[in-house]
């Protein structure tokens, strides 16, 4: 796969990739051995290593899907396909298909009306994106709907 082959091959590719990254606090496991209809779910990163996929998004003015201290369960349960945005639907394509097992999308990975979890994981945010085996840069669209491709 071209990946493996620009990780392996390039100076400049491997320098941001870790052999073992440590996850971010919480993650989207995208599910790359299931059902490509198949929902995602929110998982607890801590303590553990992988690889993963960062996206940058535009929040624009439409709403997008956000984790709150009311549907955390529920996000930990599974989120299903239809209820992201483009941008982010397009982000987990990518991610199955690139084999890469975990995203990390701030609007569902950080706790949006905790005070607390907000600060903590904005602290960690440039640590996330440069861990992150790669990061999607979807920041030219107006809004979080436009999608990727």
């Amino acid at each position: 796969m071209w990946l493996g082959r620009c990780l392996a091959r390039h100076a400049l590719c491997s320098v941001s990739t870790l052999p073992d990254p440590k996850l971010p606090t919480r993650v989207l496991d995208v599910g790359i051995r299931g059902n490509p209809e198949e929902g995602i779910r929110l998982v607890d990163g801590k303590n553990c290593r992988g690889p993963y996929v960062a996206l940058s998004h535009v929040w624009g003015r439409s709403r997008v899907i956000t984790t709150q201290i009311s549907n955390i369960e529920q996000r930990h349960t599974g989120i299903s396909l239809e209820s992201l945005s483009k941008t982010f639907r397009d982000a987990v394509h990518a991610a199955r298909q690139l084999l890469v097992p975990y995203l990390w999308i701030d609007s569902l990975c950080i706790i949006q009306d905790s005070g607390v979890d907000w600060s903590a994981e904005a602290a960690k945010m440039g640590e996330y994106y440069a861990n992150a085996m790669f990061t999607i840069s979807a920041v030219s669209a107006s809004s979080g709907h436009c999608g990727i491709f």
